[in-house]
């Protein structure tokens, strides 16, 4: 998924998404759409981020599949550790809600 492997490699940089827009000369509202999936940049904005990042048009869009298992690996982290934040009664109940979601497939 383009948005989250956007947010990683600007976080990895240690950049806003203000910052990353003005280097790539676009809105922050514009970047902040792709990061949460609402907006898809188009082929020019997507060869600039992937310039600017110095990765390939394949990497951004996983079309190889390698990121896969990165991205994975990075929300579980990030899943593990803001469920370490809450309360164990907020732990039980997010763990409930979970297993009360409709399950893909079913």
């Amino acid at each position: 998924m383009l948005y989250m492997m956007l947010v990683r490699l600007r976080e990895k940089a240690g950049l806003t998404q203000k910052d990353l827009a003005t280097k790539l000369g676009i809105a922050r509202t514009t970047y902040s759409g792709y990061e949460n999936g609402a907006r898809e940049p188009d082929l020019d904005t997507l060869k600039r981020i992937a310039d600017f990042f110095e990765v390939s048009l394949d990497y951004l869009l996983n079309r190889d599949g390698s990121n896969e298992m990165k991205l994975n690996d990075d929300i579980k982290t990030k899943l593990n550790e803001e469920f370490a934040k809450l309360t164990k009664e907020e732990q039980e109940n997010l763990l409930a809600f979970i297993e009360r979601m409709p399950k893909k497939g079913k």
